[in-house]
Order: C-alpha cells, then sequence, then structure tokens
C-alpha cells in the first residue's frame, strides 16, 4: 500500500465511523465527554495547546480532537501518566507564551493539585477543564466489566473522597466555571477568549463508555484490529487491509 493509499484508507475510515456523532451532543442529565472535546474543537484558537492527562481524556484525546493549521496537541503518549498534564501544562505556558487547555479528568486532576499555586503565582493562560465523571471511570468500567461489577476505590461512595471543584479554585484564587448540561457549553468560548488561569468542571455523564476499545469476544480477548463495538465478520473483513487467520 503506498502512502496516498494508506491516506486514503484512513480518511475513509473517519469519514465512515466519526467519533463525534450528534446523538452524542444531545442535552442530557449529564454531558457526555465527547460533547465536551466538541465544544474545544469548536472554540479554540489555532495558537492554542490542547494538552490531555490519562484516563478517558488520554483515550478520547487522540481520536476526537480536530486539531486546527498550527495547533498543537501535547499528551503523554508512552505512559499516560495521572496527573501528568497540570505541571506539565505549566512548563508549556511559560515557553509557549500561549493559552495552553488543559483537559483531565477529576482523577487525574486530583494527582497535582498543589501546582495549581504555579499557575496562580504567574498568572499563567491556562484553562484547566476537568471531566468530572465522579472519579475514575476507566477502573469502574474495568471493575464492572472484570470483575463482577464489584466496584471499590473509584468514587466518594465507593472508598475514595474527591472534593469540591468550585473550592479548590476558590483555596487557589483562580476563575471558576460550572458546566452541568450540554446546552451550557457554549460558555467556553467566552472563558477561552480570556486570559488567565481557570478551572471549567464539566459534569460528565458518570458510566460513559469510551469507545473504540478492545473488548472480550466469545469469551477472549479481542485482538487490536477487531474493537468494541465490534463489526460484523463480513464487514471487518471488507475494511481489512491484510488478511487474517479468522
Amino acid at each position: 500500500m503506498t502512502r496516498d493509499e494508506w491516506v486514503q484508507k484512513c480518511n475513509h475510515w473517519k469519514t465512515k465511523w466519526p467519533m463525534i456523532t450528534e446523538d452524542l451532543l444531545t442535552p442530557g442529565a449529564e454531558i457526555n465527554m465527547y460533547a465536551v472535546y466538541d465544544a474545544v474543537n469548536k472554540y479554540s484558537k489555532p495558537s492554542d495547546i490542547i494538552m490531555s492527562d490519562a484516563g478517558s481524556s488520554y483515550y478520547i484525546s487522540c481520536t476526537a480532537i480536530k486539531n486546527k493549521p498550527d495547533q498543537r496537541i501535547i499528551v503523554s503518549v508512552s505512559q499516560a501518566d495521572m496527573g501528568w498534564a497540570l505541571p506539565a501544562s505549566i512548563g508549556v505556558a511559560l515557553e509557549s507564551k500561549k493559552q495552553v487547555i488543559v483537559i483531565a479528568g477529576d482523577g487525574s486532576f486530583m494527582s497535582n493539585l498543589q501546582e495549581l499555586s504555579v499557575a496562580k503565582l504567574h498568572s499563567l493562560d491556562i484553562k484547566f477543564i476537568v471531566l468530572n465523571n465522579n472519579g475514575y471511570s476507566c477502573i469502574r468500567n474495568t471493575q464492572n466489566k472484570y470483575y463482577e461489577n464489584r466496584v471499590y476505590g473509584t468514587s466518594n461512595s465507593t472508598g475514595l473522597w474527591f472534593p469540591k471543584f468550585n473550592k479548590v479554585a476558590e483555596t487557589f484564587g483562580l476563575d471558576y466555571l460550572y458546566i452541568g448540561e450540554s446546552s451550557s457549553l457554549f460558555d467556553l468560548k467566552e472563558i477561552l477568549s480570556k486570559e488567565g488561569p481557570c478551572i471549567v468542571e464539566c459534569q460528565c455523564n458518570t458510566d460513559q463508555e469510551v469507545v473504540p476499545a478492545q473488548g472480550l469476544k466469545n469469551g477472549k480477548q479481542a485482538g487490536p484490529h477487531n474493537m468494541y463495538p465490534f463489526l460484523s465478520d463480513e464487514e471487518l473483513k471488507k475494511e481489512m487491509i491484510v488478511k487474517t487467520t479468522k
């Protein structure tokens, strides 16, 4: 397969299976995480630098961000360290002198809260978008899937305490915005047009799946070429660029 053929194939897949679809943007009791990324795609500037942390934000960032020309996306690809994005964004903001948009889950954001003092001290132009899905969703989903719904250590109700992020913002003297429904994501446009550090808390779906993902098929772990939600055997064979044994 030539380079041009590969690019054409990738564009075909992106068109056939878009990551952000209209059903994910439908307003509800809680915000779909993909709707937050849709808003960032709409309202971020080409000069902005977007960073993400571990867990759901890491998985979704790598597929749902539609970076504009000259817009940089920085993630910890090799390790996906929990709590990495907050301190890393400080170095990026100091060096680049540009607005930095950090997208992190409430669990990962907890790991390095003390670094908010540096963002405040230097008035760094960093917007911390916290995807609050009530704890460690990736761990919760794994426990539900593989441990017969025995969930522990993922939220306030299962043995791990999380603070009120409006109080965190108040403690560090930072601006704060709460977004509780999809229709209010428009408020990101104004926040991203202002300078200075700010915590934006988005109340997201608690049990949302992050797809595509590796999953069990017929009781066995499916291969990386066969991600959940699964295609039919016929469609998978049609879309593959190499032959498979099954």
